[in-house]
């Protein structure tokens, strides 16, 4: 009795061993989740953040105004030679506070500025957050869809392996030749090729994917989302993709700052007078102390930072200019693009795939009944693979032009 409690107690505890060595299943993985992911603890969102944080610093720094200063001084004193001097009596003594005063609103300009370098690190990193989002929405359709042709050769090599033996069963049986079975298996091996490559495929789009989420890990997921999953996205008018794109916000925020920036370098051509008041004793008498600073304007008058701040403004004008005239074309060719496969897909490639399912369908009963010949029924078979995976990046196609036409619109992921 003894015996079989610890051989139960044994069995329990190795069944419990083995449970928890079973792999977990794969997560499964969504666009959103996916999208959610990237933007999280992203180290190029987090460094976008950062300079923004930057940007706020500076905008502190250019509100504060030039600190005063304390100056204390003293003259004519020694202490050697002959008459000897009384320090509080024969020396000059100064002890006076430096202001200097800001003209021509340099402070505010410095603020302007400031601001507007907040406002265009924050439209950048937008910006950036944008093309991340477009990355990984390509790359999640590219992923999804190399694993789903993954996932049909390991189906059509099932079919193939009951194939296999189902005319290993006729030729034992001398029902039919052995090159029959020969050329299945030959059939059966470059497919079972062609799905190993499939496999790297999609090895190498899946740490893509999370290469793209700014992840160090690649673990396997499941695809949730559905291929066939393809919402029409909405026409806009061409203003409203202009309001939306977050890289032409950005090139507007540059123009913003390069403005105020000239304005800055206007009012630091101003010369700043630096006061001066306070204390002095000289002959032993104490005395009031003042005195203006006002520096000459004779040759430096801040002209060439005033020159560098305009050029800087057209350099801005145009870019801005420039980015309109691509973001056009891009809006333009997205949208072409999504008709052209979307005509393609709905009129040839759906009818193409049922057409060839069914004709697949019938060769296949049909040779199992001997009313075709095997080389007819695995061309059906092999342009059915063939139409299969056709289907599939064509939807892969459809779902990255969706994501382009997307980010061409502005329109959020």
């Amino acid at each position: 009795m003894k015996s079989d409690f610890t051989c139960i107690l044994i069995a329990a505890l190795l069944g419990g061993y083995l449970h928890a060595q079973e792999p977990s299943p794969p997560e499964q993985l969504s666009l959103r989740a996916a999208l959610a992911a990237a933007t999280n603890g992203n180290p190029v969102l987090l460094s976008g953040s950062d300079r923004i944080g930057a940007a706020q610093g500076l905008r502190v720094q250019a509100g504060l105004k030039p600190n005063p200063r304390i100056v204390f001084q003293t003259e004519n004193a020694r202490a050697w030679g002959s008459p000897r001097i009384d320090f509080w009596r024969d020396t000059d003594t100064y002890m006076y506070g430096a202001q200097v005063v800001e003209r021509g609103g340099k402070r505010e300009r410095r603020e302007d500025y400031a601001a507007a370098g907040v406002a265009r690190a924050t439209s950048d990193r937008n910006a950036l957050e944008a093309q991340v989002k477009a990355r990984v929405a390509a790359a999640y359709w590219n992923a999804a869809g190399v694993s789903r042709i993954v996932a049909l050769y390991r189906q059509d090599l099932a079919t193939f392996d009951r194939i296999v033996a189902f005319n290993r069963a006729r030729v034992q049986e001398g029902a039919t030749a052995g090159i029959d079975l020969l050329r299945i298996e030959i059939e059966r091996d470059q497919l079972s090729a062609t799905a190993r490559r499939a496999e790297q495929d999609a090895e190498v789009a899946r740490i893509a994917l999370f290469r793209e989420m700014g992840k160090p890990v690649f673990p396997q997921v499941v695809f949730s989302d559905p291929l066939e999953d393809m919402p029409e996205p909405l026409a806009i008018a061409l203003d409203e993709v202009f309001r939306r794109r977050t890289d032409l916000v950005a090139a507007e925020a540059a123009i913003r700052q390069a403005e105020v920036n000239i304005a800055l370098q206007k009012a630091n051509a101003k010369t700043d007078p630096e006061v001066q008041l306070g204390y002095k004793r000289t002959a032993g008498f104490d005395t009031l102390y003042g005195a203006v600073s006002i520096p000459l304007a004779t040759r430096n008058r801040n002209q060439g930072n005033i020159s560098v701040a305009e050029a800087e403004y057209r350099h801005a004008m145009h870019s801005a200019e420039a980015l309109r005239n691509q973001i056009r074309a891009e809006w333009e060719a997205a949208r072409r693009e999504y008709d052209g496969k979307r005509a393609a897909f709905d009129q040839t490639i759906t009818p193409m795939r049922a057409r060839t399912r069914e004709v697949a369908r019938v060769a296949n009963a049909a040779y199992r009944e001997g009313g075709v010949e095997l080389l007819r029924f695995l061309d059906a078979e092999r342009i059915r693979i063939e139409t299969e995976v056709l289907y599939i990046r064509s939807l892969t196609e459809l779902q990255q032009t969706i994501v382009n036409l997307k980010i061409a619109q502005g329109d959020e992921l």
